[in-house]
């Protein structure tokens, strides 16, 4: 299979591939973002880089867990030897992720001068508070 630059992945599934080329397109969409001036540490910003990031991976992509179809489930985390994790819980038009979201957009704009900076620090605790369904990892049948 081909990957960037022409190379594969030997042994590898697709959706290892998928994975790849995803985070490759969402990152050059961050750059293209920022190097135009054009980055906001917002919710359409970060739901439009999921869109992309998360594309036929996730249970859906591009939204907040509860702004789509699926309003219920809440994917846990394995941790191994430390456990697991569980978000926020999944519930309809998300209130509790978009007060959470908000909250720490704002408190990365008022704390972190540099939207660069910020948008890194946002895609970290994004990947905590578990806004998406990210974690699950679902593929459509081939």
């Amino acid at each position: 299979m081909p990957l960037l630059g022409g190379a594969t992945i030997g042994g590898r599934k697709g959706s290892d591939q998928d994975q790849i080329l995803n985070l490759a397109d969402s990152s050059n969409h961050l750059l293209a973002l920022v190097q135009n001036s054009k980055f906001a540490l917002d919710k359409t910003t970060f739901c439009d880089l999921h869109r992309i990031v998360a594309r036929n991976d996730a249970l859906e992509w591009g939204a907040f867990r509860g702004e789509g179809d699926e309003v219920h489930f809440t994917s846990d985390v394995a941790l191994g030897e430390k456990g697991r994790y569980t978000p926020l819980p999944t519930i309809a038009g998300a209130p509790q992720l978009n007060r959470v979201f908000a909250a720490g957009a704002h408190a990365l704009i008022e704390q972190v001068p540099m939207h660069s900076n910020a948008a890194v620090r946002s895609s970290c605790s994004a990947r905590c508070s578990g806004f998406s369904s990210t974690a699950t990892s679902v593929r459509r049948a081939s």
